[in-house]
């Protein structure tokens, strides 16, 4: 799960840069575009890649905590 959030953060800062440089050419519309589907993919990666991180600490204290009963 973590290689598809963090996949899914590439793709969205990769966004984010083809945005800058289509700017740099002179269409302003393209960058908008690119701007906030590439700020919108980067926060799915980035809130899968929190998600999992707790799931994986969730588990780990209560796989812990049932050891030790």
């Amino acid at each position: 799960m973590k290689l598809i959030a963090k996949s899914l953060e590439a793709l969205g800062i990769a966004c984010v840069i083809i945005g800058w440089a289509q700017t740099f050419a002179g269409n302003n519309t393209w960058f908008e575009l690119y701007f906030f589907v590439g700020v919108g993919i980067f926060l799915v990666g980035w809130w899968i890649e929190k998600r999992s991180t707790k799931r994986k600490s969730a588990d780990t204290a209560n796989n812990t905590a049932q050891e030790t009963k």
